[in-house]
């Protein structure tokens, strides 16, 4: 019976067989299995996913029909009888495989579904996952699995990216399982064991040992500096000081000079200059 897992896909020949109904639909089951996707529910125009993630051999009816090209007939699996069998004997049955179910049975229904549960419209411009959706999914994968992976924060955005990557019908078991073989590297395990833990302690004392003898280090080269800054700012105050002093007293002796040349400037009263001074008599004004 020819699968066709699309539309425009090319027939894949296989022969199935069986003594009953039943077993007939367990070869077909694990033929189309590999190309069965979560189902998707169709209400209207909204779209969602069903309860379950992975569909199981008893949801075969969901996905699975049977086309007759000769009779032009199409048969559910309900439909699916041992004379029915008897029919399809040494004919080619086509095995249609619905990916989502056989709700989405149209291109147009396909490219909506896919629009609205798929492809999520969050993201920028250039197309990428927008950073607010990024971070929340990288947050829940923190909680998630924090117990016992560690990582930077950037870690936990890539993985969550790359969850975002894949189909939305993996999101959720994604989420749930341990981070893509290709960001393994990124993680580093949490220990559990108290030996484990003693040493993950013992290890970081070491650490903050070496920290802390660096940072003495560098205390003492800054208290060396220091003091010989202090030292040479104390010099220059101090000839700073004695300038200071220099300059005051040269304005001292300035000004002691000053007054010995002004007291030798002063006029000296005589008898001459008191005769002098007497015989000088007011003359009354008669030009005004």
């Amino acid at each position: 019976m020819p699968f066709i897992s699309r539309r425009n896909s090319s027939d894949i020949e296989e022969v199935v067989g069986g003594d009953t109904c039943k077993e007939v639909l367990d070869v077909i089951w694990d033929k189309v299995s590999p190309w069965i996707k979560r189902e998707v529910i169709v209400e209207g125009e909204s779209f969602r996913f069903a309860e379950k993630e992975i569909p199981d051999r008893d949801e075969i009816g969901k996905f699975v029909i049977f086309h007759d090209k000769t009779a032009r007939k199409v048969y559910s699996v309900d439909q699916l009888t041992t004379d029915m069998l008897r029919k399809f004997r040494d004919k080619n049955v086509h095995v249609m495989a619905h990916v989502y179910g056989k709700s989405v049975s149209s291109k147009p229904i396909h490219q909506k579904m896919t629009a609205a549960i798929l492809q999520p419209a969050d993201r920028d411009r250039a197309g990428a996952h927008s950073t607010v959706m990024l971070t929340e999914l990288a947050k829940k994968l923190k909680e998630i699995h924090g117990s016992y992976l560690s990582g930077n924060m950037s870690s936990w955005t890539m993985w969550a990216n790359a969850i975002h990557s894949a189909p939305a019908n993996r999101h959720e078991a994604m989420t749930n399982e341990l981070p893509p073989v290709s960001l393994v590297h990124l993680f580093r395990s949490v220990p559990t064991s108290e030996s484990e833990r003693m040493r993950s302690t013992q290890h970081g004392l070491r650490i903050a040992g070496n920290l802390n003898d660096l940072y003495s280090e560098n205390v003492k080269t800054l208290r060396q500096e220091f003091e010989k800054i202090k030292e040479t700012v104390f010099r220059a105050f101090e000839l700073y000081e004695v300038r200071l002093k220099s300059t005051e007293d040269m304005l001292a002796a300035n000004g002691q000079l000053v007054d010995a040349m002004g007291s030798q400037l002063q006029v000296e009263v005589t008898a001459v200059s008191v005769e002098e001074e007497n015989q000088i008599n007011d003359i009354a004004d008669c030009d005004h």
